[in-house]
């Protein structure tokens, strides 16, 4: 994370290879949040310190401007772009946080400040997400599931925390790693070995010393057999070299052939939907032809918007024969990653600040995945906003 600037108590900083503005918000608690931008405008901020107001202004004006949207919104891009996870799994790790709002809000805090508030650190069965982090091996994501984990299912948490996960090795002047011997196994080793020595004799003359015979002919046999053993393994050896090589001129010869089928799937979707889109031209210069000598009537006209909404249809046909499918998301709650907010339009009611006030354009998804967002307007609480009936 880099801080580029300061102006008027607002921060542009830049973090996974994005430009963010950094601010103070917060109704009971002062909390540090970061509002996405453009390369553009950061561009235009560098160029202008003066235009971070105005931009920040705009920008304010097409999220929902509470402190929830920016901690989740903060911590699902940590878990995208810092940690890689794919979205299905940093939406489970988020949901998961938002489950203990303490826990997430210490989370959030540690992401954009690098550091915590010691004096409402959270810490559960004893243990903080500093302390598991220093303790064991867990990563900083890993440390606050854990401190989750710990809180939902103590027990089990404290369990293997114990006897199962691995833990740093902390030395101390106490147990610095010395080699030592405990001193009663220590009397125990020695009594043994006073046991096993034979009884001195007084006046007895010392042994002498039985001579030793080597036998050759048993470490040279040992030496035959790790001779084979060698060829055996050197054998083995280059068979797997050569296996491997064929390995490697099958995997070749699969990419190719993988490479060639989808280059002619590619290019099948497309003479597909250039065939469909060529038909739909061809009825639509039809449509044109009739219409073109009719007489203006409003039975005319009433059959040429039927057409026209006709054509609509027949576009929904072609992207669904190529799993795109239009989509608009159900109740007043605003999507922000399936909708997109357009326009703001001002409210004297409270009850619809943020909600959905109209719908422009439907979404569109191929797959699993959105290929374009629904676009909408919201409702911005504003007291000395006019009524429609004053409008």
């Amino acid at each position: 994370m880099e801080i580029i600037l300061e102006y008027s108590g607002k921060k542009l900083v830049s973090r996974y290879d994005r430009y963010y503005l950094r601010f103070i918000g917060g109704m009971m608690d002062e909390t540090t949040c970061e509002l996405e931008i453009s390369n553009e405008e950061a561009d235009r901020i560098r160029e202008n310190p003066e235009s971070l107001k105005e931009i920040f202004t705009t920008r304010s004006k097409t999220v929902p401007w509470t402190e929830e949207y920016f901690v989740d919104t903060n911590i699902y891009d940590y878990l995208l772009y810092e940690c890689g996870m794919k979205e299905e799994q940093a939406e489970k790790n988020l949901e998961k946080l938002k489950r203990h709002p303490d826990i997430r809000r210490e989370f959030h805090e540690r992401i954009i400040t690098g550091q915590i508030t010691k004096e409402r650190e959270v810490s559960a069965e004893g243990y903080t997400a500093e302390k598991l982090m220093n303790e064991t091996y867990l990563e900083m994501v890993g440390a606050y599931n854990y401190l989750i984990f710990l809180r939902e299912q103590p027990e089990t948490a404290l369990y293997y925390l114990e006897e199962g996960l691995p833990k740093r090795t902390i030395f101390t002047e106490n147990n610095t790693p010395e080699v030592k011997m405990d001193e009663e196994k220590k009397n125990v080793i020695e009594e043994e070995n006073a046991a096993e020595q034979p009884a001195v004799q007084e006046n007895a003359e010392p042994a002498e010393p039985a001579a030793q015979e080597t036998d050759f002919s048993e470490v040279l046999a040992r030496l035959e057999s790790l001779a084979l053993l060698m060829t055996g393994l050197q054998e083995a050896f280059d068979d797997k070299i050569a296996e491997d090589a064929h390995k490697n001129q099958l995997f070749d010869n699969l990419h190719k052939e993988l490479t060639r089928y989808q280059n002619g799937l590619l290019e099948k979707i497309v003479e597909t939907m250039a065939l469909d889109v060529i038909q739909l031209v061809d009825s639509t210069k039809r449509l044109y032809k009739v219409y073109e000598k009719k007489e203006p009537t409003e039975e005319n006209y009433a059959k040429l918007l039927r057409s026209v909404k006709g054509i609509a249809e027949d576009l929904d046909d072609v992207l669904y024969r190529q799993d795109i499918e239009s989509y608009s998301v159900p109740g007043r709650d605003v999507d922000v990653k399936r909708q997109k907010i357009i326009q703001v339009v001002d409210t004297d009611d409270p009850a619809k600040d943020n909600k959905v006030a109209a719908r422009t354009a439907d979404g569109y998804t191929h797959g699993d995945s959105v290929l374009r967002p629904e676009r909408i307007k919201i409702y911005k609480y504003n007291p000395n906003a006019k009524t429609e009936s004053e409008q």
